[in-house]
């Protein structure tokens, strides 16, 4: 079970956020202002969530990243882009 659950984080003006959708799905929100992946894959590698949240179903972020490539055989989430997500919502896409 996810031990930091709505627990909000922030780190150089990245914040991010653990919740549950109305699915029960366990997500990770994770909204940052101009940083590059590389700094992305920095902060999620330092908050070290694949270690002790590896119920995660799905981790929501803004802009492009390579999250998807940081996981380990044992995890199980997907990467979306609220961006992506938000166009989908709004105009059935």
């Amino acid at each position: 079970m996810m031990k930091n659950l709505k627990k909000k984080q922030k780190l150089k003006q990245t914040i991010s956020k653990n919740r549950k959708n109305l699915k029960k799905e366990k997500i990770l929100i994770i909204w940052r202002d101009g940083q590059s992946s590389d700094e992305l894959n920095e902060f999620f590698k330092k908050m070290d969530w694949s270690v002790y949240d590896r119920e995660l179903d799905t981790i929501y972020v803004n802009g492009d990243n390579n999250l998807a490539n940081l996981k380990k055989d044992e995890d199980h989430f997907k990467v979306k882009l609220i961006e992506q997500e938000f166009k989908r919502l709004m105009f059935d896409e």
